[in-house]
C-alpha cells in the first residue's frame, strides 16, 4: 500500500509534465516539503524531474521582443518579412 494519497497521486501525475509550474510549486501544493515530494514522485512511479537552469520566457516576453524587433525595421525590411516565400510546394506562378 503507497502512502502516498489518491488525490496526491492524481495531482502529480497531472502536473509531472507540465512546464507551467515547478516542483517546488508542485511540493507547496501538496503541503510537502521537496525532498518528500521527490520521494513522492519516486513513490507514484516517476523519476524526480529535474526544473531546467535555464530561462524560458512566456509567449506574452516573445511577442514584446519581437514587436521591440520590429520597431527597427525600415520599409525595406518591411516589404521583405511580409513579402510570400516563393518556392517550397508552390510554383512561382501560382504565387503571382
Amino acid at each position: 500500500m503507497s502512502w502516498v494519497a489518491q488525490d496526491e497521486r492524481l495531482y502529480i501525475l497531472r502536473w509531472y509534465a507540465s512546464d507551467e509550474i515547478t516542483n517546488e510549486e508542485m511540493a507547496s501544493d501538496l503541503g510537502m516539503g521537496l525532498a518528500e515530494f521527490y520521494e513522492a514522485c519516486t513513490e507514484v512511479g516517476l523519476r524526480p524531474r529535474v526544473d531546467p537552469e535555464i530561462y524560458i520566457p512566456t509567449p506574452a516576453e516573445i511577442e514584446r521582443a519581437a514587436a521591440e524587433i520590429r520597431i527597427g525595421w525600415d520599409a525595406e525590411t518591411v516589404e521583405a518579412r511580409l513579402r510570400p516565400a516563393v518556392g517550397g510546394i508552390f510554383n512561382e506562378e501560382e504565387v503571382t
